[in-house]
């Protein structure tokens, strides 16, 4: 008696999503203008309420509802080199529009920024790993390469030597 009453209940929420779906108002066909898109807003500079530049964002942390709950700024470095990531809640970010751009804004200074604390990730985006892997991939051949031409380098030594004791005997 369960199995036919588990069965119709399987197969009435499987109509009801199946209507939901075909139903056009579970769809957008649009973004909004308060909507931002995840791709524009990784990378945004972030400015200080002064107006000064003081990094990007670097990644977004969202909870398992979809809530953001965190913004990773990139700060201080020179292309990537020597960045540090520091976190803030997003709560304390705010944005405002200036000459049609859009502006990230925290109520930090950069000095703040750059003395708060690393931020540390716990899981890695695949290519993390593959930058990481690739990393120790070019380590070990550069080291390997070294290996095989100071072994080239001896190799070529003796058969200098050979050639020039050959070169006495005659």
């Amino acid at each position: 008696m369960k199995l036919p009453l588990f069965t119709t209940a399987f197969f009435g929420a499987l109509f009801a999503i199946a209507a939901y779906a075909a139903d056009d108002s579970a769809f957008k066909e649009e973004q909004t203008s308060s909507e931002w898109r995840m791709a524009t807003y990784l990378g945004s500079p972030i400015y200080s309420a002064s107006g000064e530049k003081m990094g990007d964002v670097k990644d977004v942390l969202f909870d398992r509802t979809g809530k953001i709950q965190t913004v990773v700024i990139g700060v201080g470095g020179f292309l990537g080199l020597g960045e540090k990531r520091v976190a803030v809640p997003f709560e304390v970010v705010t944005y405002v529009d200036e000459n049609d751009e859009r502006r990230i804004i925290v109520p930090l200074t950069k000095e703040e920024l750059q003395n708060a604390p690393a931020y540390k990730v716990s899981e890695k985006t695949t290519m993390e790993k593959v930058t990481e892997t690739a990393t120790e991939v070019a380590v070990k051949a550069s080291k390997k390469a070294v290996e095989l031409k100071d072994k080239a380098v001896e190799k070529y030594k003796e058969y200098q030597e050979e050639a020039d004791q050959d070169d006495k005997a005659n």
